[in-house]
């Protein structure tokens, strides 16, 4: 839960801090590339902050005697309910100003060419899917 927490808390600062209004192209590329990513991760989370909730609302019933040092699950729902908050609006603005057909074009080419660059010159019969590491 506490991992959790962390990676929400990461994701929310690492949205909070990017802006559309970016001076170049690489700027507007890595915030859509952000929040595609957010976007996906989010699925991931969600049953993890549903399990975390009803799992201490469990242990509440049973009287459980919670440590001193226990993350309350309010804490992570707040991190969480703040993180879509903001991932809302940045897909908004996404949306809004360059059309969800262009920014996941940028997304996928984005992804590509990362993909590309960790492969070097391998030649090989790997995959040209991109790959997303997605570490909860």
């Amino acid at each position: 839960m506490r991992r959790l927490h962390t990676e929400l808390k990461n994701a929310r600062i690492d949205l909070e801090r990017q802006s559309l209004e970016a001076s170049s192209t690489a700027q507007a590329v890595s915030f859509i590339t952000i929040v595609q990513k957010s976007e996906m991760k989010i699925k991931v989370w969600a049953p993890l902050v549903d399990l975390f909730v009803r799992s201490q609302g469990t242990l509440h019933r049973e009287r459980y005697h919670f440590p001193e040092d226990w993350l309350q699950v309010d804490v992570v729902s707040s991190e969480w309910d703040a993180l879509n908050e903001i991932l809302t609006r940045k897909s908004k603005q996404v949306r809004d100003q360059i059309g969800i057909e262009v920014s996941l074009s940028i997304f996928n080419v984005s992804l590509f060419a990362q993909q590309h660059h960790h492969r070097g010159s391998h030649r090989g019969r790997e995959s040209l899917e991109p790959h997303i590491d997605m570490e909860l």
